[in-house]
């Protein structure tokens, strides 16, 4: 234990109630998730699908330093809807190894006008399959909504921004314009 720098500082108490503590955040965020967010897809309804990235992960903090707070990225998506559009954003599945977002995220986002915030097990592919555009920081999303023949938006280049599917938002105030 004194001879690994990972260990320095540490006490076993406080990692083991730093542990006991995530458990319980992990636990509770889970049940909110499950009760709360949307497992259903309204296939009838027009509507832009916007995956959420992983917190904390290199794409949003070296690729997209200015897109890290994904809940103001959303509010600007929904201030740029055209009328009779909806927003359906997707938790990440990969985001249970973080523990999940804070509840009080969640409960943003729910409060947001014509936003529906999607349980993490919803299928991505039938998102894909239902959407009319798919908007991304710099995700994958936007590469596979090719394959559905879907366009696409990525708010920052990407190493697949060259394909004709997608666009890149250069300026927040083409937002509207490229939906």
């Amino acid at each position: 234990l004194k001879t690994h720098y990972t260990y320095f500082g540490r006490k076993k108490i406080s990692v083991l109630l730093y542990e006991i503590n995530s458990l319980i955040k992990k636990r509770n965020r889970k049940s909110f998730i499950d009760k709360h967010l949307s497992k259903n897809l309204n296939s009838e309804e027009n509507f832009i699908y916007f995956p959420l990235h992983v917190d904390i992960e290199r794409a949003l903090l070296i690729d997209a330093p200015l897109f890290t707070n994904q809940t103001e990225v959303i509010r600007q998506i929904v201030k740029s809807l055209p009328v009779g559009m909806s927003l359906y954003v997707k938790e990440h599945p990969s985001m249970k190894s973080r523990n999940w977002r804070p509840i009080s995220i969640y409960k943003e986002l729910m409060k947001l006008p014509n936003v529906t915030v999607l349980h993490p097990s919803v299928n991505a592919n039938i998102l894909l399959e239902n959407c009319s555009l798919v908007i991304v920081i710099t995700g994958t999303a936007a590469f596979d909504a090719g394959f559905y023949g879907k366009s696409a938006i990525t708010l920052v280049e990407t190493e697949f921004s060259d394909l004709e599917h997608i666009s890149v938002l250069q300026k927040n105030s083409e937002l509207p314009g490229l939906i």
